[in-house]
């Protein structure tokens, strides 16, 4: 749940919005989008949904940083913002080139 958290962070610092704004944004308290943030609680099922849709993200990048299918723009930001989240290409690893 803390990789989730963080995740979420991450997006939220990428949109640059505060806690405040961004929980007003997806509908929930301000006291709960910092306890997702932290990893220490997660939204039911049907929050999780609204989430997602709301802030244009999907289950793969919440559950492992997979950045296939979020809004692009989102997508640009925090692969800037974060080189970890940007798979090695598979062209690269096939040809045996540094996956650096």
């Amino acid at each position: 749940m803390a990789q989730m958290g963080r995740r979420l962070r991450w997006v939220r610092e990428a949109l640059g919005v505060n806690q405040t704004d961004m929980a007003r944004m997806v509908g929930v308290t301000q006291t709960a989008w910092s306890l997702y943030e932290r990893g220490k609680r997660w939204p039911d099922q049907f929050a999780a949904v609204r989430l997602m849709a709301k802030l244009k993200v999907t289950r793969e990048y919440l559950l492992s940083g997979d950045l296939t299918g979020i809004d692009r723009d989102l997508a640009i930001r925090l692969a800037a913002q974060h080189p970890e989240l940007v798979a090695p290409s598979r062209t690269a690893q096939r040809k045996g080139k540094p996956l650096i």
